[in-house]
């Protein structure tokens, strides 16, 4: 017979980690993985607090297409199921209440629609094009003009995807995961 006693411990083994609403803590995912990590800025932040729960980010779909076409009538409404789950976080109470009040009001998936040749050879020319200002020769202010107005041209074509129902800005919710 041992004379050691044994003492049940506090922890439940339920979440022992650091709150990581963007990645600092685990791998960094841009809008939810739509972009590499090689897009992210030199710029790190983390949050100091431990985790309450678990989260993630859902898609809530809905019914799309509410914009009037030249001729007066509407387009047909496009229903998205939704359904379109973003990463596992672990976040605090103060990001929780953060990021569903700022970040949710957008899914990724359905804004950009990658899926969607047009659109993602539209998103392709904008990328391409910040590369090409990024990179420019900060002195030719005619170039770098030239580059914002071809930037600007290609987002006036996703807000007509848009006004089309062919992207469309489901709302997110945050959920909390076992």
């Amino acid at each position: 017979m041992s004379n050691t006693l044994h003492v049940p411990s506090r922890n439940t083994g339920l979440l022992t980690q650091r709150c990581d609403p963007y990645g600092a803590e685990s791998r960094i995912q841009l809008m939810g993985g739509m972009f590499p990590e090689s897009m992210n800025g030199p710029h790190h932040w983390f949050c100091p607090n431990n985790a309450d729960a678990r989260y993630r980010m859902v898609c809530t779909g809905g019914r799309y297409g509410h914009a009037v076409a030249n001729d007066g009538g509407s387009f047909k409404p496009y229903v998205c199921d939704g359904g379109h789950k973003g990463q596992i976080m672990a976040l605090c109470k103060e990001h929780v209440a953060e990021i569903g009040r700022r970040q949710a009001g957008f899914c990724p998936a359905c804004g950009f629609a990658r899926h969607i040749p047009e659109v993602r050879s539209v998103l392709e020319r904008i990328d391409w094009l910040q590369q090409q200002l990024q990179y420019h020769d900060p002195f030719d202010f005619i170039g770098q003009l030239k580059i914002q107005h071809a930037i600007e041209a290609e987002g006036h074509k996703m807000t007509e995807f848009y006004e089309q129902g062919i992207t469309h800005r489901c709302p997110l919710v945050l959920r909390e995961v076992s």
